[in-house]
Parts: structure tokens; C-alpha cells; sequence
């Protein structure tokens, strides 16, 4: 089980707090119970070498609950249960209290899982007293990824100028190509460290569906890692929503594609 809560929902990117242990909820309400029901599915970057992940956060309106709860927020039970497209989800949090500044964390389900670009997605979450269904448009939670039109091959030499197509020419319309929009990462981040060694941004020209960008010669860093392109997040409502007030997502446009770096 990974144990982290979701504070807010919108916008999206929510911070994910660790929980210590694993011991089974202090359960004082059901789904049914919740007033102001509404579910939330955020998904992260995707990548071309593994499944995109992401969570279902379970919102509520939080004050008319703890008024009757004697200032407790909701602890869903275990019988609280999810699926996306017919995956099962993990459930990450059933809820607390968030103690250090007041107010609640949601409890929110986990996936890890690939969606397709042509089909909707049917979303569910339930317990034994309430269930929730939606379905999100065609293509919502697919990735928007590169298509590598020169060089050849995902293995760039420094001095070597690089153009990659975009899956979704409407984003570049809409992007703000900011210094660290794109560039080469080895390592989990895509983000300099404290030194600035395992990152380099590539300047990054927008022509037409492409993206051009240069190598620099000599590169900064070499060997196997990624290039990370930022793209946004595109957001919007489930086309359909049954037994919540509201049924939104947000997806991330970034996306991570394996590559390797050579002099």
C-alpha cells in the first residue's frame, strides 16, 4: 500500500504527504455520508518505456461534514474500492485529519496503468453504501508524445540538431517554451541538483508541429537518460457523471522519452 493524502483538488497537482505504518482506517463515514461528493483523476507525465500514473481523489465539502462530526474529517472504510477503464485501483489514503493546518485530507486511489487515445474511459469508485460512475472523453488521459523525425535514432551526438513532432500540434499553440521547458535528465528528475550535473535544458524552437532543438557540443552530460518535455496539463469534465456532484481530471501533457547522449 503507498500511503500518501492528497490536500486539495483543483488545481490538480496536489502535494502527497507521507503517512507512517499501514494500519487499517478509523472509519466514521461512508461514500453515501459525504456531502458535496465529487471525485478528481490527476495523472502525471508519461513516458515511452512505462504505464502513466496518477489518482482519484474523493472531495467533499468539508465543513458541513466536521460540524457533525465533532470537528473530525471523513475516514473512509476498507471496503472502499476503485477501477479506471477496468483496473483496479490501490487505495493510497482513506482520509484524516490534516493537523498540521487544519482542514482535511482526501482519502485517493492510485493507478499506474496505460489508457488509450481513441476509446473513453470508464471511472469507478465505490463502497457498500454509494457508488460513483463516469466516463471520461476519448483520448482525456492518453499521452501527447514526440515522434522522432531527425536524427534517425534516439541517440544524439553533441553539435547534432535534433526535430521531433508533436502527437497534439494544438499544444504548442498554447505552450510558453520557458528555459527548462525541455531538456536532457539522467537520474529520477528532471531537474538540475545541487551541482546543476544531471541536467541540461535545450533551447527549443517551435516550427509548425515540431520542436527543433541543438545538442550542445560538447554536451554537459552524457550516457542513457531522457528528454523531458513540459507541455501543461490539459483539464476538463467527465462527459458523464452518476452519483457525485461533479467528476473532473486533469492530465499532464509532459512527457519523458528514453534517449542517449554521446560526445
Amino acid at each position: 500500500m503507498r500511503l500518501s493524502s492528497p490536500r486539495h483538488t483543483l488545481p490538480l497537482v496536489a502535494f502527497l504527504l507521507p503517512v507512517a505504518g499501514c494500519p487499517g482506517p478509523d472509519t466514521n463515514a461512508t461514500l453515501a455520508d459525504l456531502p458535496g461528493l465529487r471525485i478528481s483523476l490527476q495523472t502525471w507525465k508519461a513516458s515511452d518505456n512505462q504505464p502513466t500514473s496518477g489518482f482519484a481523489v474523493i472531495s467533499y465539502d468539508e465543513q458541513p461534514f466536521m460540524s457533525t462530526h465533532d470537528g473530525s474529517c471523513a475516514t473512509l472504510g476498507g471496503d472502499l474500492r476503485g477501477s479506471i477503464d477496468g483496473v483496479e485501483l490501490d487505495v493510497n489514503s482513506y482520509g484524516s485529519n490534516d493537523d498540521e493546518f487544519g482542514g482535511c485530507y482526501f482519502a485517493h486511489l492510485y493507478f499506474d496503468q496505460r489508457f488509450p487515445a481513441d476509446a473513453p474511459v470508464p471511472l469507478t469508485i465505490a463502497d457498500d453504501s454509494h457508488e460513483v460512475r463516469a466516463e471520461l472523453p476519448a483520448g482525456a488521459l492518453a499521452p501527447h508524445f514526440p515522434t522522432l523525425r531527425a536524427p534517425a535514432t534516439w541517440a544524439f551526438r553533441g553539435g547534432e540538431q535534433v526535430r521531433l513532432g508533436w502527437s497534439h500540434p494544438a499544444d504548442l499553440a498554447e505552450v510558453t517554451l520557458d528555459p527548462y521547458a525541455i531538456g536532457f535528465h539522467i537520474g529520477d528528475r528532471g531537474r538540475p541538483n545541487a551541482n546543476g550535473d544531471n541536467f541540461f535544458p535545450l533551447p527549443t524552437t517551435i516550427v509548425g508541429d515540431e520542436l527543433r532543438f541543438t545538442i550542445p557540443s560538447p554536451p554537459p552530460i552524457t550516457g542513457p537518460g531522457y528528454i523531458t518535455i513540459r507541455m501543461g496539463y490539459t483539464v476538463g469534465d467527465a462527459t458523464t457523471c452518476e452519483g457525485a456532484a461533479g467528476c473532473r481530471f486533469s492530465a499532464s501533457r509532459d512527457f519523458h522519452h528514453t534517449v542517449e547522449i554521446a560526445r
